[in-house]
């Protein structure tokens, strides 16, 4: 599934089989698919961080922006030994309150020297990466939760701009959360192809109808709503 980053709208693009391998393939062929991704955007989560997968971006003249973990340690250790021993070229600051905790943002943007990196990710065209440290407090608690992260790019990003398309892309990744633990995607099993694109499309219209709807209350508690609120679901038609 596409989810746009503006609305958060999901699209049904291709289906797999629920295999971690089978969803890197299918991402690859989608991208095959289409003739030229200049002036588009592409955020993805770290099972695509890939020298395939982004290579076939880059070569589209597509922009991606993507988490790298433990699946590309080498790739991870190198960029981690930039953090530590070159100095960044911008950063950026936020602190939010909200939801009884007080969370800091910081990310500090550098450069990609490709001569540091292994063999083959240079037909990736990866220009800069940002670090990106998070500190959440609970303030009822008073405990305190450290995590770091890193991004990559293929554009000249600034620490301000990376902070604003992680967020963007986390807003993505609350929107899979929801679907999964509210309207229990996951658990749905068939081993019939259109009934899978049939569900997965009601369910993206459906979602795609309630996050229109959403101001103060959760997905969770509008859907509790409407099942006593036929306001609410004629709305819903009509948002639609």
């Amino acid at each position: 599934m596409s989810v746009t980053h503006d609305g958060l709208e999901g699209s049904i693009v291709d289906f797999y089989n629920g295999a971690k391998s089978s969803e890197k393939t299918k991402v690859q062929e989608y991208l095959q698919k289409l003739d030229n991704l200049e002036g588009k955007g592409i955020t993805l989560d770290a099972l695509h961080t890939s020298k395939k997968t982004l290579s076939l971006i880059h070569e589209k003249s597509g922009v991606y922006l993507c988490q790298v973990k433990g699946n590309q340690k080498h790739l991870l250790e190198d960029l981690e030994h930039i953090a530590e021993h070159l100095p960044y070229q911008s950063t950026s600051h936020t602190v939010e309150k909200g939801h009884g905790r007080i969370e800091t943002r910081s990310a500090f943007q550098y450069s990609v020297n490709h001569e540091v990196l292994d063999q083959g990710w240079e037909s990736t065209g990866i220009k800069t990466f940002a670090l990106i440290k998070r500190e959440t407090i609970n303030m009822k608690t008073g405990g305190i939760t450290e995590n770091n992260s890193i991004y990559i790019s293929n554009n000249e990003l600034n620490a301000a701009s990376f902070q604003s398309l992680c967020r963007a892309h986390w807003s993505v990744e609350v929107n899979n959360h929801t679907r999964d633990t509210v309207f229990g995607e996951d658990h749905f099993k068939s081993f019939d192809s259109d009934l899978q694109r049939s569900v997965a499309s009601i369910l993206s219209y459906i979602h795609n109808g309630m996050n229109k709807m959403v101001k103060s209350r959760s997905i969770k508690r509008l859907k509790e709503d409407m099942i006593y609120s036929f306001k609410d679901v004629w709305r819903f038609f009509e948002m639609c």
